[in-house]
């Protein structure tokens, strides 16, 4: 008998003892609720030494239990172990469930979700990048000048490419730390509220591998958003830009 440790996962749930020590169990809330306390301190301690001999007993000993439900592992996947479940069902009063095709119809149930999901993500990523884009294109154009400037004292029109490159990255990284404060945040806020509701533990200290994908991500987008006001900034005019600065 033991606890083992979390894992974080259903499993966490689930409490594995034998089949006799639950009729037991059983037997004695029944004999309890009938009979005097002092009677079934005797009775306990009677039917607790039968049932440490009776843990020993094959299942089909107990003529008076019945098993509600069973859980059946097939050493072989062919054909017979896919039908048998819909043979049971078809030809007997009992009822057999598949756990993979019970969890194919529950993805498919869940699909939808899933697929709207997606698709919210992805729009979420172009307005984030569209919002780059329009940050940086906007700011260039209040710095023409600073940037004409920059060409006269020397500035290559790679270096404004590689600067505003950066701005874009740096907007990027910015964006990425503000969502996983937010969101790591957000599960401090709601840990305990989900430990109830769901007997889970939540905690905000778990970092997933996912978070460096989207980080990666993040300067990909950030990268992207910024090669065309970049690419803007490196040809630009110095003459022009500084007469109309003047006038």
């Amino acid at each position: 008998m033991g606890i083992l440790e979390k894992t974080g996962s259903v499993i966490d749930q689930l409490i594995v003892t034998k089949t006799q020590s639950i009729w037991e169990v059983h037997d004695e809330h029944d004999h309890e609720a009938e009979e005097s306390t002092e009677h079934n301190e005797a009775e306990h301690d009677h039917e607790h030494e039968e049932a440490e001999h009776s843990e020993d007993l094959p299942l089909t000993s107990y003529e008076d239990k019945s098993i509600t439900s069973l859980l059946v592992k097939f050493k072989r996947r062919n054909i017979q172990a896919l039908n048998m479940a819909r043979n049971i069902n078809e030809n007997t009063n009992f009822q057999a469930a598949t756990p993979a095709i019970e969890i194919n119809r529950l993805y498919t149930l869940l699909g939808v979700g899933e697929e709207a999901l997606k698709a919210m993500a992805l729009l979420i990523i172009f307005v984030s990048g569209l919002s780059i884009f329009i940050s940086l294109f906007s700011s260039l154009r209040e710095r023409k000048y600073e940037l004409a400037v920059m060409r006269t004292l020397g500035a290559r029109p790679g270096f404004l490419f590689q600067l505003i490159i950066f701005e874009g990255i740096i907007i990027a990284v910015l964006g990425y730390f503000c969502g996983i404060s937010l969101s790591h945040g957000s599960m401090v806020l709601l840990a305990d509220f989900l430990e109830k509701s769901y007997r889970y533990d939540f905690s905000a200290a778990i970092f997933l591998k996912e978070e460096i994908y989207i980080f990666g991500g993040s300067l990909v987008i950030g990268i992207i958003a910024a090669i065309i006001p970049a690419f803007q900034a490196s040809k630009t005019d110095i003459h022009a830009t500084l007469a109309d600065n003047k006038g």
